[in-house]
C-alpha cells in the first residue's frame, strides 16, 4: 500500500486562520480551475502512477488496478497492474510512455518492460530487463531503461530485443533524463550524474549530503539542474560543478516549510514553468522567468482547487493541458483556455463574508470592489491587499448598514458610495470614515422611494432612483427630491409605470427608461413629457416584450433586454429593429445585463450563462453569438442589476453563487487542432476490430461509428461531422454527438471521413479516415451468376415441357370436371328428391294413422280390431323408417353437427334403457344392464341417445323369446365403452354382418335401417362400431365413443360457461331470499333421478321431494306447492291417478303438473291429458327445456293473478283453471257474499267454513289471485264497496258499514291506498262522467 503522510496536532487557531486566509490562498493561486477525472467517470482506481499521450492522441493512465485508455468519454481498461510505492526512503512508481514511433511501453508491478502490439491488442514482456524504474526516448528516438539493479539499457531497433548499455550493480537507477544528444542525465538514490551514451563515461552533477534520498532530475530551458529528493525537497544547480542550492534559497523565498517536501515528479511545461509534483503539499508551479513560485493544493472552499494533495506525476498533453496523477483522487487536469472568467464564489470564503445572490456590483476610484446581496449585506473586496469585509444591518447601531438586501449601488467618485435597498430606501457612505446617512420617509432630507431598483448619475452629476412604486425620482442629497415622475392616467405623456428598472442617458441629453410591465419610454427633461413603446403583438416592429431587465446604447443603437422576449435593438437614426432569441442562437431568452466592450462587441447575462453578441459594422448581418456556460467554468443563473464595466475595460457579472469578472481582450480561445479518432466500429451492435480496409460480410451493412476529438478538457462541447464516401453526397453535422449510424448499406468499397472540433469550435484540419468494403452475398458472386444463367436455360425447357404438359392434362381435368359435375348434379338431384320423397311420406301416413285410429275406437269388432292395429303398427314403423331415412340424409348432407357438453352419461344411460323394461317383458323378454358412475364426462346427449335406442330396439326386435338382453358400459383411457349382447333368432356369418351395417342389398334378411343410421352417427361422433356373432348364438354389438374434451373439435364442444340459452330468467337466489321462490314439489321413484332433479332445480326453486304417488299427494294436500313434477311409472299410485286426485282436489286443482314419461306412445300422452296433466316430457330430457316449461306455466299463473288484479269486478270462471277451481272460487264467492257485510268475519271464519287450514287456504289464494286470505277479503270489500258507491244513494260512512269496515276512517285510508283516491273522489269522478 503507498504510503500516506499525515498530518496532526492542528489546533483551533490554527484551524481558524486557515479559513481567514482561504480567499487569499485562493487569490494567490492566481484563480487556477482544476478540473477532476476519477472513477466516478469510469477510471479503473483512483491511484494514478503514471500518464502519457500516444501519437493519435489517446490518453494512457496507468493505475494499480488497471490500465487506461481515454478518448473523452470513454475507458478501454488493460488488465495491468502497477506499483505505488512512496516511502520516505523509497519511490516505487509504474510508468506508461508513449514514444515517437507511436509505440506503449510499460513498467507494471513485476518491474519488467513490456510492449504493445496493437495488432493482438497485447503487451510483450521484454526480455532480459528486471526491477525497471524508468523509461524515457532520447533524441534520436531511442528507448532506454534504466533499474534498481544498476543497469541501463537501451531498444535495438533491428532485433527488437532490449540489450545492456551499462551497469554498476552498486548504484540504484531511480529516474532518466535527456541532457543532450550525447548525455543521458542518470538520477541514482544518492548522486545525479551526466552519462556519455557513446563512451560511457559519467560525470557527477551533485552528490547531496549522506542520508539525502533522490527521486528525480530534469533540466530546465536555461541549462538549470532541478533535483527532486525524497526528504530534503527540491534543489537546483546552474550547471556541472557548480554549487547546488534548496529552492527556498534560489527564489528568495522566506518561508522554509516546504523545503523537507517529498518531491515525486517535476515537469517543464510548454510555457516555460516548472511544475512540482508533492507528496503531501499539492503541486507547486514555478515561473524560471519571474523565479516566482506559486503553490496549489487542496481546498474545501475551493471545489475547482486541485482535487488531493499527493501527487504522483505531472504530464502535459498537445493542447498544453496538464495532468496530475494523485494518490487516491484520481486526476486533477488545468487547462488555461478552458477557464475563460475569473470568479469568486461564496463558499471559497470565509464563513463570515458573504457574496451569494449578488444583486449590485460597484468598483470604486480605489479599485474596491463592492457587491451588494440580496439579504446577506454589502461585501467590499480589495484585490491589492487580498482583504474582504461585510457590512451587515445592526438593529442597535443606526450607523451599520441600512438593510442587508442591498438592490444598487453607484459611486460619485468623490469618496461616496449611494446604496439602494429592497424596503429601507437610500443609504449614501462615506468610503473614509464608513459612516452610513441614510434616507427614507421619516429622514430629515426625505425620500419617499422604499424600494430603488438601480441608481444612475447623468452627465451633470445628478442622480436619478429608479424605484419600485414610486416612479423616477432626481435626489439630491441636501434638498431631498428634486423631481418625481409617477405615473397619471389622466395624462397621456406621463411616465408608463411606476416600477422602473433601469435607466440611461443618451449623447443629445434624453433619457431612456425601462419599465417592469409597460415597455421603455424616452425622457426629455425641458418638456417633461414620456414618448412610450411598447409590445404589441401584432406589430413585428413593435418591443418584443414590456418587462425591461437592462439597457445599453451605443453608436445610436439602443439594445434592450427583456424578462422572457430575447434581446431587442432599436436604431435611433433610421428606426430600424431586430430581435435576437434563442431560436436565433442566444441560450436564454432572459437578459439581465447588457455590457459592451472595447470592440463594441455585447456581453448579456442571463439564466443560461454569460453571452457575447459579436457585431460588425452591418448591424443585420452576420452577428456571431457564442454561449459561454457552466462548460466554461461560469453559474448557470445571473440575476438582475448584478453587472457593471470599469474603467479598463473589465466586466463583472453577479450570479446566485457569487460573482465573475473577465477583460474580454484576455479571453482567448484554444487553437490547437483537435486529433481525431474513430474509437469503435460496430456491425448490429457487436464491436468488428479496427484496422485500414476492413472486409464485412453482406450482413454486417448497419453500422456505428464511435468518434472521438481527443480534447479532453470539456469533452462535451467537442463538435463532429462526417461523411461516407460512396454513400454521402455533403458532410454531415453532427454537432455533440459523437456517434454515426448507417443501416441496411449496400455491397461496395466505403470510406468514412471525420472532422472534429475542440470545445472552442476550432476544427482539425484534415479529416480521419476509415476504409471498409462490403462484399457481395455469395448468391451475387461471378460463379453464382453463371449458375444463374444455366438455371434459367433449363427452367425455360422445363416450363416449356411442364406447359405442353399443363395443356394436355388441362384438357383432360375439363372433360373429367364435366364429368365430375353431372354426376354431382345427379347426386344432389337424387338426394333431394329422397329427401322431398321422405317429407312427402309423412302426409299420408297421417291421413292414414288418424282414420284408423277413429274406426279402432268405434268399432267392437274384434277381428276388424286385430287388423286395423296391424295397419296402425305398420304405418308407424315406416313413420320411423322415415325419420331415419331424413336422418341419414342429414348426416350425408353435413347438416348434423355434433353438440357436446359436460354431464352425466350414467344418469342418461339409466333414463333410456327405463324406458324400454315394459317393452322387452312384453316380449317375454329380460334386460339387464350394468350401468356404472359416469358423472362430470363429455357427450352429446342426442346422439348417445338415438344410438342407444336403436341398439336396444333392435335387440328386442331381433332377440329369441325368453332370452336375455344384456347392456355393460364402462369408461377407460377417455372413451365409452358399450356392448349389447342377445340371443339372434338367426345365424350369420361375417360377411352378412358387414351387409347389414351398409344395407346394400335390400333383399337380405337384417337389422333394418337402424344400423345403418348407427353406423353414420358413430362415424360422425369419432367412434367404432363392431358386430360379433358366436357359434352359442350370441350376437354382440359393440360400440366405442370419445367422452375425452380434446378428442373432439373445439366447434364441437360447447363449454358450460360459454353456452348461451334463455334461461333462467329466475335469479338465482342468496338464502335471504330463498323463502319467496317458488316453491315446487318432486315425484320420482327413481332416488338419483330425483336427486337429479333437485339439484339441478335448486338454485331457482324451493324443492319438494316424494318417492311415489300416495307420498307425493300427501306432501301436495299439506303444502299445497305452486308447481307439480311427477314421474308416471311408480308403485303404490302412478303418475296418472296421482294427477287426477292433485286436479279434483279443491286444495290443489289450481297446481300445474308436469308428468315426466318414458311412454312416448299416443294412449300413455291421452291418458295423461285425461288425468289434468299440464305439460309432458319424454325422458331423456334436458334441463333447459324442463325449466322453462315450468317457467312456462309459472307465467300462466301470474297472468291469472294480473287478470283478477286489474279488474273491478270478475267471476270465477275468468280465472278458473279447472272446473275443481271454478267451484271452488264460486263456493268461496258465495261466502264472501254472504259474511262479508260482517266486520267481525275474521280468517278464521272463512277458513274453517272452506273446511281448509289458515295455510292451504293462504297458499291456494295467492296462486289463484296474488292475495293472502286477509288482503281477498279486504280487497273484495273494497270492490263491493265500488259498486255500491256507482248504484246507490247510501253516503259514504254508510257504504264503509254495509261493506264490512269497522270505521269510516280506516275504509276512506284503504280506499285511497287501493285506487289512489277518496271514496268522495271516485264518487265526483263517476258523477261527471
Amino acid at each position: 500500500m503507498p504510503f500516506t503522510s499525515k498530518i496532526t496536532s492542528i489546533h483551533s487557531l490554527f484551524a481558524l486562520v486557515i479559513i481567514l486566509c482561504a480567499t487569499v490562498q485562493a487569490f494567490s493561486q492566481n484563480n487556477l480551475s482544476f478540473r477532476q477525472l476519477s472513477v466516478n467517470d469510469g477510471l479503473s482506481q483512483n491511484s494514478a502512477v503514471s500518464v502519457t499521450q500516444d501519437q493519435e492522441g489517446f490518453l494512457w493512465i496507468a493505475t494499480q488496478e488497471g490500465l487506461n485508455r481515454y478518448d473523452g468519454r470513454d475507458f478501454v481498461v488493460f488488465d495491468k497492474k502497477f506499483l505505488d510505492i512512496t516511502e520516505s526512503t523509497r519511490l516505487l512508481l509504474g510508468k506508461v510512455f508513449a514514444d515517437s514511433k507511436n509505440r506503449l511501453w510499460i513498467i507494471p508491478e513485476s518491474t519488467i518492460p513490456e510492449l504493445f502490439y496493437r495488432e493482438i491488442d497485447a503487451f510483450i514482456p521484454i526480455e532480459g530487463i528486471a526491477s525497471a524504474t524508468s523509461i524515457i526516448e532520447d533524441t534520436q528516438g531511442k528507448i532506454w531503461f534504466g533499474s534498481l539493479s544498476g543497469q541501463l539499457f537501451f531498444w535495438n531497433e533491428e532485433i527488437k530485443k532490449a540489450e545492456m548499455a551499462w551497469s554498476d550493480p552498486n548504484k540504484e537507477i531511480v529516474h532518466l533524463a535527456n541532457f543532450d544528444e550525447e548525455h543521458l542525465i542518470l538520477t541514482f538514490s544518492d548522486e545525479v550524474v551526466l552519462w556519455n551514451k557513446n563512451s560511457g563515461i559519467s560525470g557527477r552533477l551533485w552528490k547531496p549530503e549522506s542520508g539525502t534520498i533522490l527521486a528525480v532530475s530534469i533540466l530546465d530551458p536555461n541549462g538549470r539542474f532541478w533535483f527532486g529528493t525524497l526528504n530534503q525537497g527540491l534543489w537546483t544547480s546552474s550547471g556541472q560543478g557548480e554549487k547546488t542550492t534548496p529552492m527556498n534559497s534560489y527564489l528568495n523565498l522566506t518561508e522554509d516549510s516546504q523545503q523537507d517536501a517529498m518531491i515525486l515528479d517535476l515537469l517543464i511545461d510548454s510555457k516555460q514553468r516548472l511544475w512540482v509534483a508533492t507528496y503531501g503539499k499539492g503541486v507547486k508551479q514555478i515561473d524560471l522567468l519571474a523565479k516566482s513560485l506559486k503553490p496549489f493544493s487542496n481546498t474545501k472552499q475551493n471545489p475547482r482547487s486541485i482535487r488531493y494533495n499527493d501527487i504522483l506525476t505531472i504530464f502535459e498533453d498537445y493542447t498544453g493541458t496538464l495532468w496530475f496523477g494523485s494518490d487516491g483522487a484520481g486526476l486533477s487536469f488545468y487547462d488555461a483556455y478552458l477557464e475563460k472568467f475569473n470568479f469568486f464564489h461564496n463558499q471559497e470564503l470565509p464563513e463570515n463574508i458573504n457574496i451569494d445572490v449578488v444583486r449590485a456590483i460597484y468598483v470604486d476610484e480605489n479599485e474596491n470592489v463592492w457587491l451588494g446581496t440580496s439579504g446577506k449585506g454589502l461585501t467590499r473586496f480589495n484585490p491589492k491587499t487580498k482583504t474582504w469585509k461585510t457590512f451587515i444591518h445592526d438593529p442597535r447601531d443606526p450607523n451599520s448598514l441600512g438593510n442587508n438586501r442591498v438592490m444598487s449601488i453607484m459611486g460619485d467618485k468623490k469618496g461616496k458610495l449611494w446604496i439602494g435597498y429592497q424596503d429601507e430606501g437610500l443609504s449614501i457612505m462615506d468610503l473614509k470614515s464608513e459612516q452610513f446617512q441614510h434616507f427614507n420617509k421619516e429622514s430629515s432630507v426625505n425620500q419617499p422611494a422604499a424600494t430603488i431598483w438601480q441608481i444612475f448619475q447623468d452627465s451633470k452629476n445628478r442622480f436619478w432612483l429608479c424605484t419600485r412604486n414610486d416612479g423616477l425620482l432626481w435626489f439630491d442629497p441636501q434638498k431631498g427630491v428634486l423631481k418625481q415622475f409617477v405615473h397619471d392616467t389622466l395624462r397621456k405623456n406621463s411616465i408608463p409605470d411606476n416600477n422602473i428598472r433601469t435607466m440611461l442617458e443618451d449623447p443629445s441629453g434624453r433619457f431612456w427608461i425601462g419599465t417592469e410591465n409597460h415597455g421603455i419610454a424616452r425622457l426629455d427633461l425641458t418638456t417633461e413629457l414620456f414618448e412610450t413603446s411598447i409590445h404589441v403583438p401584432e406589430d413585428a416592429n413593435s418591443i418584443s416584450s414590456n418587462n425591461i431587465k437592462s439597457l445599453n446604447l451605443k453608436n445610436e443603437q439602443l439594445w434592450i433586454g427583456t424578462n422572457g422576449g430575447g434581446l431587442y435593438r432599436m436604431d435611433l437614426k433610421t428606426g430600424k429593429v431586430n430581435i435576437l432569441t434563442t431560436e436565433t442562437g442566444l441560450s436564454n431568452n432572459v437578459i439581465y445585463s447588457i455590457l459592451d466592450d472595447q470592440h463594441g462587441n455585447l456581453w448579456l447575462s442571463s439564466n443560461k450563462g454569460i453571452t457575447k453578441v459579436g457585431l460588425n459594422e452591418d448591424l443585420d448581418e452576420n452577428i456571431q453569438i457564442t454561449n459561454y456556460s457552466n462548460y466554461d467554468g461560469l453559474a448557470t443563473e445571473f440575476n438582475t442589476g448584478a453587472y457593471f464595466k470599469n474603467s479598463d475595460g473589465t466586466l463583472y457579472f453577479g450570479s446566485l453563487d457569487g460573482f465573475y469578472w473577465f477583460n474580454p481582450e484576455d479571453i482567448s480561445l484554444n487553437k490547437t487542432p483537435p486529433k481525431i479518432a474513430i474509437t469503435e466500429l460496430l456491425a448490429f451492435d457487436q464491436t468488428i476490430q479496427l484496422s485500414q480496409n476492413i472486409e464485412l460480410n453482406h450482413n454486417q451493412n448497419t453500422l456505428t461509428f464511435n468518434m472521438a476529438s481527443l480534447v479532453f478538457s470539456s469533452p462535451g462541447k467537442n463538435q463532429f461531422e462526417y461523411m461516407l464516401e460512396n454513400h454521402d453526397e455533403n458532410w454531415v453535422s453532427n454537432g455533440y454527438n459523437h456517434q454515426a449510424r448507417y443501416t441496411n448499406l449496400a455491397p461496395g468499397n466505403y470510406r468514412f471521413l471525420v472532422r472534429a472540433s475542440n470545445y472552442d469550435g476550432i476544427w482539425a484540419e484534415e479529416p480521419v479516415a476509415l476504409e471498409f468494403r462490403i462484399l457481395s452475398p455469395w448468391y451475387f458472386s461471378t460463379l453464382a451468376k453463371l449458375v444463374y444463367l444455366l438455371l434459367l436455360i433449363i427452367l425455360v425447357v422445363r416450363f416449356y415441357r411442364y406447359f405442353k404438359w399443363k395443356w394436355q392434362i388441362q384438357f383432360s381435368l375439363k372433360s373429367k370436371e364435366r364429368e365430375t359435375k353431372t354426376l354431382k348434379e345427379i347426386d344432389d338431384f337424387k338426394t333431394q328428391l329422397f329427401t322431398n320423397i321422405s317429407h312427402e311420406f309423412r302426409t299420408p301416413l297421417t291421413l292414414i294413422s288418424g282414420p284408423i285410429d277413429r274406426i279402432i275406437s268405434q268399432s267392437d269388432n274384434p277381428v276388424i280390431k286385430s287388423q286395423l292395429n296391424l295397419v296402425k303398427i305398420n304405418s308407424h314403423r315406416l313413420l320411423t323408417l322415415v325419420d331415419q331415412l331424413l336422418e341419414v340424409t342429414k348426416i350425408k348432407a353435413g347438416k348434423n353437427q355434433l353438440t357436446v357438453r359436460k354431464g352425466n352419461l350414467g344418469l342418461l344411460l339409466q333414463s333410456i334403457v327405463a324406458n324400454y323394461f315394459y317393452q322387452a317383458s312384453e316380449k317375454g323378454l329380460s334386460l339387464t344392464t350394468s350401468i356404472p358412475l359416469m358423472t362430470e364426462v363429455w357427450y352429446d346427449s342426442d346422439k348417445v341417445e338415438k344410438i342407444v335406442k336403436n341398439l336396444i330396439q333392435n335387440a328386442i326386435k331381433y332377440a329369441k323369446k325368453d332370452s336375455e338382453i344384456q347392456l355393460d358400459c364402462s369408461i377407460s383411457d377417455g372413451n365409452f365403452h358399450l356392448i349389447i349382447r342377445n340371443e339372434s333368432l338367426e345365424k350369420y356369418s361375417q360377411e352378412d354382418l358387414l351387409r347389414f351395417f351398409q344395407r346394400a342389398n335390400e333383399n337380405k334378411k337384417g337389422f333394418g335401417l337402424g344400423l345403418s343410421l348407427i353406423k353414420e352417427m358413430i362415424h360422425l361422433y369419432h367412434g367404432k362400431i363392431t358386430g360379433n356373432f358366436k357359434e352359442s348364438g350370441w350376437f354382440d354389438v359393440s360400440i366405442i365413443l370419445p367422452v375425452d374434451k380434446y378428442a373432439f373439435h373445439p366447434d364441437e364442444v360447447i363449454d358450460e360457461e360459454s353456452e348461451e340459452f334463455d334461461l333462467p330468467r329466475l335469479p338465482m337466489s342468496d338464502l335471504k331470499t330463498r323463502e319467496q321462490l317458488p316453491l315446487i314439489l318432486i315425484v320420482e321413484d327413481n332416488n338419483k333421478v330425483r336427486e337429479f332433479i333437485v339439484r339441478e332445480l335448486s338454485p331457482y326453486f324451493q324443492t319438494l321431494e316424494a318417492s311415489n304417488g300416495k307420498e307425493g299427494l300427501f306432501v301436495a294436500l299439506k303444502k299445497i306447492p305452486e308447481l307439480i313434477i311427477s314421474d308416471v311409472m311408480m308403485p303404490e299410485m302412478d303418475g296418472f291417478e296421482f294427477c287426477k286426485k292433485v286436479k279434483s282436489s279443491e286444495l290443489t286443482s289450481h297446481i300445474p303438473v308436469i308428468l315426466l314419461t318414458a311412454k312416448a306412445d299416443e294412449e300413455s300422452q291421452l291418458e295423461g291429458i285425461r288425468a289434468g296433466a299440464d305439460d309432458f316430457i319424454l325422458k331423456p330430457f334436458k334441463t333447459n327445456q324442463l325449466i322453462i316449461r315450468m317457467e312456462k306455466l309459472i307465467e300462466l299463473r301470474a297472468q291469472l293473478r294480473e287478470r283478477y288484479s286489474n279488474r273491478n269486478f270478475i267471476s270465477p270462471k275468468d280465472i278458473a283453471i279447472t272446473s275443481t277451481d271454478e267451484r271452488f272460487l264460486e263456493k268461496m264467492q258465495d261466502i264472501v257474499n254472504n259474511d262479508l257485510s260482517d266486520s267481525d268475519f275474521t280468517v278464521s271464519d272463512f277458513s274453517k267454513k272452506l273446511g281448509m287450514s289458515r295455510m292451504q287456504l293462504h297458499r291456494k289464494l295467492t296462486a289463484l289471485t296474488g292475495l293472502s286470505t286477509t288482503a281477498y277479503i279486504r280487497d273484495q270489500r273494497l270492490r263491493m264497496a265500488l259498486q255500491l258507491l256507482e248504484k246507490s244513494g247510501e253516503n259514504i260512512s254508510e257504504v264503509a258499514y254495509a261493506v264490512g269496515f269497522s270505521s269510516p276512517s280506516y275504509f276512506i285510508k284503504t280506499f285511497k291506498e287501493t285506487y289512489a283516491m277518496t271514496p268522495a273522489e271516485y264518487q265526483e269522478n263517476k258523477s261527471k262522467k
